[in-house]
């Protein structure tokens, strides 16, 4: 739809269309796939381990929450600065301090919820029998924040125009995650998710960094050239 002299005119405007179906497409797809991480883990558990073991991961997520809940608060704050920087080796490095800065705090919260429950266990305000939940808490942190965040380069994609490397990144994490917990989870429970999740986002973070730094790199040589 335009809006012309007042007037609302019916009539699509095509190229916008399709560049809007471009960028989006490969972000809609790397949203359904990451729908397999969340019901891979719990199913193998389950399965291999039965309810309780299920509950006690289930609790130690909610206890993860509150980094969930601060990432997409700076992202809102984050991403209009980024679209500000116009140069896009200033947009990398100045995102890369930010997530060493949300890293190192993220780390600091995770202790401060660690310390928080470990204290309600004390005062027998939490049954002793989610007591293996604080131990999974901390592992599966770890991989939560890295996780967490890839969303930050996500938004360099965006920068560069590159969404489908966000389904690139997303694809290689949720395959590596899911035949890490085919083989992990019979052998630790709930433990071997957290190793999967860890490898999976690790790596999957290094991976969606080279790849921006490799188109970053590759404009800037071909800028100078011409």
């Amino acid at each position: 739809f335009l809006l012309k002299e007042n007037y609302l005119i019916n009539k699509i405007n095509t190229f916008y269309l399709l560049k809007s179906i471009k960028i989006a497409a490969p972000l809609i797809l790397a949203t359904f796939l990451s729908l397999i991480m969340i019901t891979i883990d719990r199913k193998l558990i389950q399965y291999h381990y039965g309810n309780n073991d299920l509950a006690d991961y289930n609790l130690a997520y909610l206890l993860l929450l509150p980094v969930a809940m601060i990432i997409s608060s700076v992202q809102s704050i984050w991403s209009p600065r980024l679209f500000e920087l116009k140069d896009a080796y200033v947009a990398r490095n100045e995102t890369i301090k930010a997530m060493l800065i949300l890293f190192i705090f993220l780390i600091f919260l995770c202790f401060v919820i660690f310390i928080f429950v470990n204290l309600l266990f004390k005062l027998n305000l939490i049954s002793n029998e989610y007591s293996n939940v604080l131990l999974l808490f901390m592992t599966l942190s770890i991989g939560t924040i890295f996780g967490s965040l890839i969303n930050f380069i996500d938004n360099l994609n965006l920068y560069i125009d590159r969404t489908y490397y966000k389904l690139i990144t997303t694809l290689f994490i949720v395959s590596l995650f899911s035949i890490l917990n085919v083989y992990l989870v019979p052998l630790y429970s709930y433990y071997g998710v957290s190793i999967s999740l860890f490898v999976a986002n690790f790596m999957g973070l290094i991976l969606g960094y080279v790849l921006v730094t490799i188109k970053i790199k590759y404009v800037k040589n071909k800028n100078i050239r011409s």
